[in-house]
């Protein structure tokens, strides 16, 4: 019982993360902020031709036309909610949402590049007052093929460089994160704080 406690709260203090949500009523000037629930992972969407991780954290962050009702006037209308990191985990996990559904309802494959930095500065979603906001980009999971059928590969950063790991064949040492990577696409990518 002991180790399961120790290990669910070294979980939490390892990955967890959580936001704050906010908006302010256009009506009565009245602003509003609750604490979304926590997770251990940020899933983003994909988005634009040339879509970064930079981007796609700001999509996820700046919520627009969400309908919305004000506690204070009663008044029920489209609004924007921004959202703030509050608890910045020491081991940040992104989903990148690599499975969207279609206008005709069928469910595709996104598979633009993302722009994937080997640091990555969380300040600009964090609630104010928070330190040490610099990440290292540790390990990326790939994926090819599509949602029914599929192969996932990992890339990992060890103390003698980045390692390919894939159960068809043997780790190997690969020259960066996108070398000969084929058709795989990122699709969660953990970085560590420095």
């Amino acid at each position: 019982m002991i180790d399961s406690i120790i290990s669910k709260t070294l979980v939490d203090q390892v990955f967890h993360v959580a936001h704050e949500a906010s908006w302010t009523c256009k009506n009565c000037n009245k602003s509003h902020s609750m604490s979304d629930p926590a997770g251990f992972s940020i899933s983003l969407a994909i988005h634009g031709k040339t879509p970064s991780l930079r981007n796609c954290m700001d999509r996820y962050h700046i919520e627009k036309g969400l309908e919305i009702r004000c506690d204070k006037c009663k008044s029920n209308k489209l609004r924007d909610r921004t959202k703030r990191i509050i608890s910045p985990p020491e081991v940040f996990v992104v989903h990148l949402a690599r499975f969207a559904v279609g206008h005709t309802g069928k469910t595709y494959k996104v598979t633009e590049r993302v722009e994937l930095p080997e640091t990555f500065d969380l300040s600009p979603w964090l609630k104010e007052g928070q330190t040490r906001t610099n990440y290292k980009l540790q390990s990326v999971v790939y994926h090819v093929g599509s949602l029914s059928n599929g192969h996932y590969i990992a890339r990992v950063r060890g103390s003698d460089g980045i390692s390919l790991l894939d159960d068809e064949s043997h780790p190997r040492r690969v020259h960066g994160w996108w070398t000969d990577s084929g058709n795989f696409t990122p699709y969660i990518l953990l970085y560590s704080r420095i």
